[in-house]
């Protein structure tokens, strides 16, 4: 029964874009906006080609993991002031201290941020605390809430309850437009469940395989969940070397309302 509903959202959300598409005309980047969600590995040791890479991409939001901010291995440099350029509003979250510097996750808009929120969540494992950051933008005028996480792998049992937790925080915020994005470090789709009640762009029926090596039971760890009131126009999954796990990029538009028609 959970497989046909999620099949019956995905056909939802489906003629639902085909509404949008077809009343207002997708004509581009002035009816969308781009986001990506990526593990950039502090850096992988080749923050210049990562910088490259994403200064070419034409994303408005990011929602980045594992960043590093002026420690050691990015040569006491910043990933987020690398990415953003003059291009972008950051928020950076601290997880832990790292090389006189700082490690966490690090969200980057083109649009102005309107406020930035910390959420623990349950449990830390060694030295690393785990947290969900959220920020607000406006987009078209809308108040649009974005939240990004890095969960935990260490423990099946911890990343459990910070799902369920992320969940409830998600699931209770009153903006209407709602975008949660990560690594989850997930071993199964089956640890979505918390998230039933919206839409999300990597399931068993569309699989990404975003993480790029074998020594974890899944492959699928990061994920784009979000609320019906937006549509997911495009998804793509882009290939590259320059981390442990590949970007995940969703274009996204507003879904019509009764008063649109």
């Amino acid at each position: 029964m959970k497989r046909y509903g999620r099949l019956f959202q995905v056909l939802w959300a489906t003629v639902l874009c085909c509404a949008v598409l077809f009343s207002f005309g997708f004509t581009g980047k002035e009816d969308s906006f781009q986001i990506v969600s990526w593990n950039i590995k502090s850096g992988n040791d080749m923050l210049y080609r990562q910088e490259r890479f994403f200064n070419n991409k034409d994303f408005d939001i990011a929602f980045l993991q594992e960043v590093a901010e002026n420690t050691l291995r990015t040569r006491y440099k910043s990933c987020l002031d690398a990415f953003a350029g003059n291009r972008y509003e950051k928020a950076f979250t601290e997880t832990v201290k790292m090389d006189m510097g700082s490690y966490g996750t690090g969200m980057l808009s083109r649009y102005p941020i309107q406020s930035v929120t910390t959420y623990p969540l349950p449990g830390a494992y060694g030295a690393e605390n785990r947290v969900m950051t959220r920020i607000t933008v406006l987009i078209d005028g809308k108040e649009v809430a974005l939240y990004n996480v890095h969960l935990s792998y260490e423990s099946d049992v911890l990343r459990k309850e910070q799902i369920a937790y992320a969940a409830e925080i998600f699931r209770s915020d009153p903006v209407s437009y709602k975008i949660l994005a990560g690594d989850f470090n997930v071993k199964s789709f089956e640890e979505y469940a918390p998230f039933s009640d919206f839409l999300m762009v990597n399931t068993e029926e569309t699989p990404f395989e975003t993480y790029r090596k074998e020594d974890w039971q899944s492959r699928f760890l990061d994920n784009v969940i979000y609320t019906d009131t937006l549509l997911a126009v495009k998804t793509e999954m882009i290939e590259s070397d320059l981390s442990d796990h590949n970007p995940l990029c969703v274009t996204f538009v507003f879904a019509p309302q009764e008063t649109d028609f």
